[in-house]
């Protein structure tokens, strides 16, 4: 289970010899972003290089993570298989899918009416990646018949897309898809924030997943 947390991250680079580079993750393997609090661009996430002294504007929220997770117990050793014969070495293959990545939260996400907060993300090496974002959410709108529900945005550099859901005054469980096409020239992130809408009673975020699979070339 993912804690709820509101953040923001945004990319950072240094110059070293007159070409950019940026220190990310910071040599404690840590990666430092910034999350835009309001509108315009509410819900954009970069990446900022800690260590050439980059830091989040005001109307910004820091957020750090790791970009390896703590190593495991090292299990007991196999026994040894017997040699076997070299096969035929095999004729190329045609370029195809790349790495994939997915971060999945299980739990309840509220908003009050008009609220804004990040639900997921994750960072991506450079390259193309195919991302996709799955939500449940539940909705309720106010007593007196105006319109409830939410809206969900799915971004990561410079793409975005979001979805919308509204109710007619009863409780709803309610199923949102996006999905967006990228290409990063550097390390960066992709992440999921929903807001409430301000005449909503109840909207909530129960589960999502969001998933990259790796693209040799995007056309």
């Amino acid at each position: 289970m993912m804690k709820w947390t509101s953040v923001a991250l945004m990319t950072g680079f240094a110059l070293a010899g007159g070409i950019a580079y940026a220190n990310v993750p910071d040599s404690s393997g840590v990666i430092h972003g910034c999350y835009r609090k309001a509108s315009p661009n509410q819900g954009t996430l970069r990446v900022i290089d800690s260590e050439k002294a980059e830091t989040c504007f005001a109307n910004e929220t820091s957020i750090t993570w790791n970009q390896t997770g703590p190593q495991g117990a090292q299990g007991p050793q196999g026994q040894q298989g017997p040699q076997g014969q070299q096969g035929p070495q095999g004729p190329p293959g045609p370029s195809g899918v790349g790495p994939g990545f997915t971060n999945a939260t299980d739990g309840s996400l509220y908003l009050l009416p008009g609220e804004s907060r990040v639900v997921t993300f994750m960072s991506l090496p450079a390259g193309s990646y195919a991302v996709f974002a799955d939500l449940s959410v539940e909705t309720r709108s106010n007593v007196d018949g105006s319109d409830g529900g939410g809206r969900c945005t799915l971004s990561g550099g410079n793409y975005t897309t979001s979805a919308l859901v509204t109710d007619d005054g009863f409780q709803e469980f309610h199923s949102m898809s996006m999905h967006l096409m990228v290409t990063f020239p550097t390390l960066d992130v992709v992440g999921i924030v929903c807001e409430s809408l301000n005449k909503s009673q109840l909207f909530s975020v129960g589960s999502a997943r969001l998933s990259a699979i790796g693209l040799s070339q995007i056309n």
